[in-house]
């Protein structure tokens, strides 16, 4: 199974790559392939989203006269940032007539701290896993449910003393989200 589904995934057959990682991870819980198998789901998951492929977690939108991205996300409970990259749109502009792929799935995010990873979570199934680092003891990362109200990007850290760290750099504690 993991050699039928590394040559899909070769043959960019994403959705059936990730079937048959999913079968061999039921089939041989216990091999020692079982992470790699995870991670290859992952990518998969994020190359079906970001291509135009139509899956049952998704549908076919054609665009109306008087449509953008945020009234299309709002219609649909998506974020204007998932349609652009799923449909490979760059800017706010779009043309009556022209059929996008809207997901339909809801995303969340479970954080577990004791293995400091985070699940983003497509209608209660993982979709992918990341490796997160989490407060220490003076500064401990709160428990709870919370919303995300700011993402940024490749953001620089400051140190106490006040010096900045840019992004990219391996001393930067923050790595490429924040």
């Amino acid at each position: 199974y993991f050699n039928l589904a590394s040559d899909c995934e070769a043959k960019q057959d994403f959705v059936k790559a990730k079937d048959t990682y999913q079968k061999f991870i039921e089939k041989f819980p216990t091999s020692n392939r079982i992470i790699k198998a995870q991670r290859a789901i992952d990518n998969c998951n994020i190359k079906i989203l970001f291509s135009s492929e139509i899956t049952p977690d998704s549908a076919l939108y054609e665009t109306q006269k008087g449509d953008n991205l945020t009234k299309i996300a709002k219609k649909f409970n998506t974020t204007v940032e998932l349609l652009a990259k799923s449909n490979n749109i760059h800017g706010s502009l779009i043309r009556a007539g022209r059929k996008i792929k809207v997901p339909k799935v809801t995303f969340s995010i479970v954080i577990d701290k004791s293995q400091k990873f985070l699940m983003v979570k497509a209608d209660g199934e993982i979709f992918k896993t990341y490796g997160i680092a989490t407060g220490k003891e003076k500064t401990p990362t709160p428990l709870g449910k919370f919303t995300i109200i700011t993402k940024i990007v490749d953001p620089p850290w400051y140190q106490l003393n006040g010096k900045m760290i840019p992004a990219g750099d391996p001393a930067n504690q923050l790595g490429s989200r924040w």
